[in-house]
């Protein structure tokens, strides 16, 4: 008896050596591996305590750390995002890399309020070598009737991809074409707002005469709109992106307030459904040739 549960201890210890999902003899659970990945954090601007849903403003500091010893990383971005999914700001201009055991860290002041209770960071990552995932989290302080208050939230994987997929996939590009529309409405810039767009674009909305045709007309409706109001509580969420052969359609629903910058003017809400038909550019990019959008129910 004793012989035979030694030999099944053997056949055991034999089987879970062999197995995909044992912890290697460097150390690392190989199933937390990775050669990139896409990162969602949430982050919390502010928290409501109390029946009557009391805000208490937060800071936020957002830390990624390279946990490999070995093995430098790369971040590609760290975008923060409001409560409806909107662009608020990147913390990047381009990559930055982490060596081996290194962090950095990111900050939201307790003044900005823009975010929400539901903003969020996303944050890509890619390595040259398969390296264990570096942790990513978040930590809120602040205080409230002279108490403390302080949590932190952990970052959660959403897709996996390397450097060279996020540079060539035209569903990351067409998605981070959107994602920086609204700050540029929002900025007031005009320059950057044309740059959205293909050299002869067209923008039609609903009405008569509402077709605007050729760059320096659809410069002269952004002006318009840009130099006269100023464009709050808006928000713009993707429904769709279809890809064929160098051109994209994106469908969408924006939602917007605009405020005029003239006393006397009434404001106007807008909430209309966006069809944008994309061509992809000599470098890669996308830009938007044909705007086209209709009231929404």
């Amino acid at each position: 008896m004793k012989r035979t549960i030694k030999r099944l201890s053997v056949c055991l210890w034999l089987l879970m050596a062999m197995s995909p999902f044992s912890v290697q003899a460097d150390g690392r659970d190989h199933s937390e591996v990775s050669r990139g990945q896409t990162v969602y954090i949430p982050v919390y601007s502010h928290i409501y305590q109390g029946d009557r849903e009391s805000p208490v403003y937060l800071a936020v500091t957002l830390s990624i750390r390279n946990v490999d010893p070995e093995s430098p990383i790369t971040i590609l971005y760290a975008d923060y995002h409001d409560s409806k999914g909107c662009l608020l700001k990147k913390y990047q201009e381009g990559p930055v890399q982490l060596p081996p055991s290194g962090s950095i860290r990111y900050v939201v002041a307790e003044s900005d309020k823009a975010g929400g209770s539901g903003a969020f960071f996303r944050v890509a990552w890619q390595s040259e070598d398969p390296v264990t995932s570096p942790i990513m989290e978040s930590v809120m302080i602040g205080t409230k009737s002279q108490q403390g208050i302080s949590f932190t939230s952990r970052g959660q994987g959403i897709a996996e991809g390397t450097l060279k997929m996020a540079r060539t996939n035209p569903y990351e590009k067409i998605l981070r074409l959107a994602d920086g529309w609204v700050p540029a409405l929002t900025s007031g810039d005009i320059k950057k707002a044309i740059d959205f767009y293909t050299e002869g674009p067209l923008v039609a909305g609903p009405g008569n005469n509402t077709v605007h045709v050729g760059s320096g007309k659809v410069r002269e409706l952004l002006a318009h709109h840009l130099n006269n109001y100023h464009v709050t509580d808006c928000s713009f969420r993707v429904e769709s992106v279809t890809v064929d052969h160098g051109w994209a359609e994106l469908r969408g629903k924006f939602k917007a307030v605009w405020k005029p910058k003239k006393a006397g003017v009434p404001e106007e809400k807008e909430f209309s459904n966006y069809i944008w038909l994309l061509k992809e550019q000599a470098d890669g990019s996308w830009r938007i040739a044909r705007f086209l959008f209709y009231p929404a129910k």
